[in-house]
């Protein structure tokens, strides 16, 4: 008995670690941001979002499992679609450029946190 429960368990770690890491890839790309619209583009990446799709932009200062700061800051875009786009930025000391140029967007909502999101935990670099 003890050794048809090992067997199933190590069939299920077997399935769930590679789809646990491919969920969990990070896509290194480009942020650009126009006037109107949020491109983001890379190897196999190629994502436009209108300002006028955006419902809510978050913004949330990473942290451990000690409460410890990460140093990174991911942003959540939500589209009216309810679609979420999420990223981090590569670079910390982007924030404050990232949320100058974000609060360009009108009729937009902003949050921001210094923890994780009951619903983001992902933070690979981009997830749609």
């Amino acid at each position: 008995m003890v050794e048809k429960i090992s067997a199933i368990a190590l069939i299920g770690l077997i399935i769930f670690i590679p789809i646990y890491f491919c969920a969990r890839l990070k896509k290194p790309a480009l942020l650009t941001l126009s006037d109107a619209t949020i491109l983001i583009k890379g190897k196999q990446l190629d994502l436009t979002i209108h300002f006028r799709n955006i419902k809510r932009v978050y913004f949330n200062d990473l942290k451990n499992l000690l409460q410890q700061p990460k140093d990174k800051m991911q942003i959540v875009i939500q589209q009216k679609s309810d679609k979420l786009t999420t990223f981090l930025l590569a670079n910390y000391d982007d924030a404050e450029l990232a949320l100058d140029t974000f609060s360009k967007i009108n009729n937009a909502e902003f949050s921001f946190y210094d923890d994780n999101m009951a619903t983001m935990h992902d933070d690979g670099f981009v997830s749609s």
